[in-house]
């Protein structure tokens, strides 16, 4: 459609004033076998990789299969740091390619480092050791020296402490992650240690900043030990020291960089460094003090902040109520009463896909919609006016559903009967089970746009609502909302749709 914009009457000067900045699809996470935790000795073909950085090495033998536990013992014997350290692999899946020798690959994550205390005796002559490389100390130092003379001979582990092995006499540095999320890198940034260092520069972006995000991405392009690692950043040398991480990337997140966008149903706030005294970061619980001042509903007691790492923070109110328990049936889906210091009761809900708020009075008819994930794709807009427009003087419903693991859409048809002024369909609750039930669309042939009693009648469960009408003219109307609870928000067709890379044309004819 060459005129897109000019089919509902909108200019790209209306489009441009939509705050309709695309997000990011989720990413697709990868598949990672679980480690066994039955307690039995899984097995895994030889010949193995052992992806671990300093640590990394390979394993092969005249037997089919290794065991786990035989796998542990002969990374041990080769590097003698690990006798005394817990430490838990996890297969990692990677494509076969012509011309590799290794039919397992497996990474490592040691998680049972504990620091040495200064007044702690130590046995010398010791090691300072970190895989191939070894410190030998015949003469007895004191803890800040050992510590000196390890970041001398390696200046990347600026800040690293150091765990001991009394048996073996063994002094190892290790890093923890102390990254602030949100945080902008500025090229050329330094990311890894000993022989596993990288240099980025802004050639290699097309940009001079760069999120972690990004550089995570990157650096596991060339070792996929990391592709969940956390990270040791040192400001004096922005330099990024990545740690092998087995578990998911911890959102849990404490301090956070500012400035930093606060977004809650119905409002938007902007977290500056000059709220915080000029400081470069806050904690979430320092920036929900701040919300409080201006809406004191989101008390400490109510109130869990929530940080995605597309650099915003969602405060998602906690408010109990007494009776029937909500039970939420897809992962990210809630439902909160929170009740306001005027007596006011809001009802506040949140979808895999966005989050509803009302006013439950009955003399308060408002409600507030805001969508957390990326836009829906202008060709299933496309497709629905085709659709529409094949039988134009006829109404049709269609079905737009969210697939909450994919962060992808689905538009359905479905069975239904039909007149010039009416129609009925079925629901497909088999559908419905599978997948969340976003939006209902439906046409009203060659009439305008709007939501008749009927409408209002039926759409009183929580989601999205598109009216489609004068579809015999050249430019049509729509009528488009947000419900929750019987109670509305009117919305913009480009808040949800992405419209954005339409150029030209105009949308003459659009009713709301």
């Amino acid at each position: 459609m060459d005129n897109f914009l000019d089919l509902f009457g909108m200019t790209e000067d209306d489009l441009n004033k939509k705050d309709d900045a695309k997000k990011k699809p989720k990413e697709k996470k990868k598949e990672v076998t679980k480690k066994n935790s039955s307690g039995s000795n899984k097995q895994y073909a030889l010949p193995i990789k052992i992806c671990a950085g300093h640590l990394s090495m390979e394993i092969d033998g005249d037997n089919k299969s290794l065991g786990e536990t035989a796998i542990k013992n002969k990374i041990k014997e080769e590097y003698k740091e690990l006798s005394g350290l817990y430490f838990t692999l996890e297969e990692l899946k990677r494509e076969k390619t012509e011309g590799d020798p290794y039919h397992t690959y497996l990474k490592m994550d040691i998680s049972s480092y504990k620091e040495v205390s200064e007044k702690q005796k130590l046995t010398f002559p010791l090691s300072i050791i970190s895989g191939k490389e070894c410190i030998e100390i015949m003469e007895e130092r004191n803890y800040q020296q050992l510590l000196d003379m390890w970041i001398s001979a390696h200046p990347e582990y600026q800040g690293c402490k150091l765990h001991y092995d009394d048996v073996q006499h063994l002094l190892i540095p290790y890093m923890e992650a102390n990254v602030i999320s949100g945080k902008i890198y500025d090229c050329p940034v330094f990311v890894g240690y000993l022989d596993y260092v990288k240099t980025y520069t802004a050639e290699d972006f097309e940009t001079q900043q760069l999120t972690l995000d990004v550089l995570r991405k990157k650096y596991s392009d060339d070792y996929p030990e990391f592709e969940n690692c956390t990270f040791y950043y040192n400001e004096e040398r922005n330099h990024l020291f990545p740690n092998i991480n087995t578990k998911k990337i911890n959102k849990d997140i404490d301090r956070v960089a500012l400035p930093v966008e606060v977004r809650a149903a119905g409002f938007k706030l902007l977290v500056t460094r000059e709220d915080f005294d000029g400081r470069e970061s806050a904690t979430l619980e320092q920036i929900r003090e701040s919300m409080e001042e201006l809406y004191p509903e989101f008390s400490k007691e109510r109130t869990e902040m929530l940080y995605d790492e597309r650099h915003f923070i969602v405060p998602i109110l906690k408010g109990s109520r007494k009776g029937i328990t909500y039970i939420p049936k897809w992962k990210n889906q809630n439902q909160y009463f929170v009740k306001a210091r005027n007596g006011n009761l809001f009802r506040i809900e949140q979808m895999p896909y966005g989050q509803f708020a009302c006013n439950t009075q009955k003399d308060r008819d408002e409600a507030e919609f805001h969508l957390s994930v990326s836009k829906i794709p202008k060709h299933i807009l496309e497709e629905i006016i085709r659709t529409f427009r094949e039988t134009p003087e006829l109404e049709a419903a269609m079905q737009l559903f969210f697939r909450p693991e994919a962060g992808t859409y689905h538009l359905h048809f479905p069975k239904q009967t039909v007149t010039p002024s009416s129609v009925l369909f079925a629901r497909n609750h088999g559908m419905e089970s599978e997948m969340v039930l976003m939006m209902d669309i439906h046409s009203h042939a060659g009439f305008p746009a709007f939501f008749s009693a009927i409408d209002n009648a039926d759409e009183k469960w929580t989601g999205l609502y598109l009216v489609i009408g004068n579809l015999d003219k050249e430019h049509m109307s729509y009528c488009f909302r947000a419900g929750i609870a019987g109670r509305y928000a009117a919305l913009d067709i480009c808040d949800v749709f992405d419209l954005e890379d339409i150029k030209g044309g105009c949308f003459n004819g659009l009713s709301v």
